[in-house]
């Protein structure tokens, strides 16, 4: 999918939402993220399982909470979707998605997307309706760019909604600013307004590039049709990795609706522990 198509999945989603009642932005953007996330986490769970040597624990599996044993796997996307009793799926999403705040495995930026999360879709056939609809969406095969526009997206409904100041800097010039400023592995980066977290991706991948070797950088055409470097930080040590997952990046947002949107955009371009 390129940026038109997700603008265009999102715009049907939204009206799922208003069709069902469910009118108020802040309350469907948040029923639309927690779904998308949900269907990311199971294609990044299988890529984690093809790549493992079968050393992979899978999320979607019995893990204690709380004391108590919970069955996470009622909530891998292609058995929820495929449960023919809608009143069923929309009961099992109500009574687990909340756990998944508490989820030992989960990232600590993927636990967060779930922070006091609650579904208020209406009716299993409501619900039925917005599961058809991110059906098609595959993560695992989408542009970095194009993830970064559904987030933004996501973003721009619940800023004019709030009437917040959500101003959309365009990539170019966030790459701009990002080499201008020169991050560098070893130092911190917060963004005080960090939004959906532009800025803060930015200046992950500008570190990734300047610690990756010739031999492993590949330039990549944006759904905007710009080229741009990429690189995997195979340079890095152990202890400098760990740093730039967990003590490099500092988001901060007045809003903790679009800082779930910035968690979410984290965890889906490999750095989710800061």
């Amino acid at each position: 999918m390129d940026s038109a198509q997700i603008q265009n999945t999102l715009k049907s989603l939204c009206k799922v939402m208003w069709d069902n009642n469910v009118t108020n932005p802040i309350t469907y953007v948040t029923q639309i993220s927690y779904l998308l996330f949900l269907k990311m986490l199971e294609e990044m769970d299988a890529e984690q399982k093809a790549a493992g040597n079968g050393n992979h624990r899978s999320l979607f599996g019995q893990f204690k909470v709380d004391g108590e044993e919970c069955d996470f796997d009622a909530l891998r996307w292609s058995r929820l979707a495929s449960d023919p009793d809608n009143e069923r799926m929309l009961r099992t999403l109500r009574d687990t998605l909340p756990l998944l705040a508490k989820h030992p495995e989960l990232s600590q930026g993927a636990r967060a997307v779930f922070r006091n999360a609650s579904v208020v879709i209406p009716t299993g056939a409501a619900l039925r309706r917005t599961v058809d609809v991110i059906a098609p969406i595959s993560f695992l095969g989408m542009d970095a760019d194009v993830k970064g526009d559904l987030f933004e997206y996501l973003a721009s409904e619940l800023g004019g909604q709030k009437k917040a100041a959500q101003f959309r800097t365009p990539r170019h010039l966030i790459r701009v600013i990002v080499r201008m400023v020169g991050p560098q592995i070893g130092g911190t980066v917060c963004d005080p307004a960090c939004g959906s977290g532009g800025f803060l991706i930015a200046a992950y991948e500008h570190v990734l590039l300047a610690n990756t070797g010739q031999e492993f950088i590949f330039e990549k055409t944006g759904p905007d049709g710009l080229t741009r470097k990429i690189g995997i930080g195979d340079k890095l040590t152990r202890a400098q990795w760990d740093f730039l997952q967990k003590g490099t990046f500092h988001g901060f947002d007045g809003d903790q609706d679009i800082l779930r949107m910035a968690a979410m955009n984290a965890v889906l371009h490999g750095f989710d522990q800061s």
